[in-house]
């Protein structure tokens, strides 16, 4: 009888083991490009419908991207060179909408591009180059210019609907010296949304200041408002090189009393500063940090 029970157990954890390891339900790539270049996803995320939010770079190379993932060249754009885009799907994988983020010069570099929802509004952060022609974020209903204080590849940040993807507000922020990035992105149940990526100059935009990068570029989150004012960010880094610039970059928001933004990303080969936290050792190279923000 023990032989017996040992059995059905050893089956009956086979049983679940196996199907605990799931099933692929869906899987489709973009249409249209081909072997011209590329497209790329960089971050994604739903809202409480099952709808699904994705936002990446694309460049056909002249040939149109399709972003309709089961008919054949039925929602297409044409990149002018690498151009951003924020797409929608149902949880089907049916297209709702596409956004394009495209300008004349390279749009959405790596390591740009985050996006969040809570299902009445969508935010994405990515980057733009603002020096070469202007830049815009265009949905079906209508186009905003992205405007900044800087120059080259800067920041952005933009609120959609979630229903069709029509812009509500942009902003633009970055300084005038080497390229800037926005990675990750975060809401709180008030409407305002946290960014976070890398900077390499300092810059004011509106009343508030980005400090001079301690190294060659700084890490930073920033705070803007339901109606997309900067209403305040924190810097820091590695005291001598690079920060964030090879690296992605993780935010969330934690509810609570009080609340809280976690944030992942990469400091330089040297010692870093995050405020009060002074002097953090590197163990050498690029080393992964994770921060804390009230």
């Amino acid at each position: 009888m023990k032989k017996l029970v040992t059995l059905l157990a050893a089956v009956l954890c086979l049983t679940i083991s196996v199907n605990a390891q799931g099933t692929w339900t869906f899987a489709a790539p973009t249409d249209g490009a081909g072997t011209a270049t590329a497209e790329s996803g960089r971050a994604i995320c739903t809202d409480a419908s099952g709808n699904t939010y994705v936002t990446g770079v694309f460049n056909g190379g002249g040939s149109p991207t399709d972003f309709d993932l089961n008919n054949s060249s039925s929602n297409t754009f044409t990149a002018s060179t690498n151009d951003g885009y924020i797409a929608s799907y149902d949880k089907n994988g049916n297209f709702r909408w596409k956004t394009i983020v495209s300008g004349t010069g390279s749009d959405f570099l790596a390591p740009s591009g985050g996006i969040c929802s809570n299902g009445t509004f969508v935010w994405v952060a990515g980057a733009a180059n603002v020096s070469v022609g202007a830049p815009t974020i265009a949905s079906s209903t209508n186009t905003v210019t992205i405007t900044s204080p800087g120059t080259g590849v800067d920041c952005f940040v933009a609120k959609m609907n979630c229903s069709n993807g029509a812009v509500v507000w942009q902003q633009g922020f970055g300084g005038t010296g080497a390229n800037d990035y926005a990675m990750g992105i975060a809401h709180d149940p008030n409407g305002c949304v946290y960014v976070s990526g890398a900077y390499s100059s300092a810059f004011t935009l509106g009343s508030v200041s980005f400090p001079a990068p301690g190294g060659t570029s700084d890490f930073y989150i920033a705070k803007f408002t339901p109606s997309g004012v900067l209403r305040a960010v924190k810097t820091g880094g590695s005291t001598t090189t690079n920060d964030m610039i090879n690296a992605g970059s993780g935010l969330c928001y934690v509810p609570g009393a009080p609340p809280a933004v976690v944030a992942t990303g990469q400091t330089g080969a040297s010692a870093s500063n995050f405020g009060t936290f002074t002097g953090l050792a590197n163990a050498g190279l690029n080393d992964a940090m994770l921060v804390e923000l009230d």
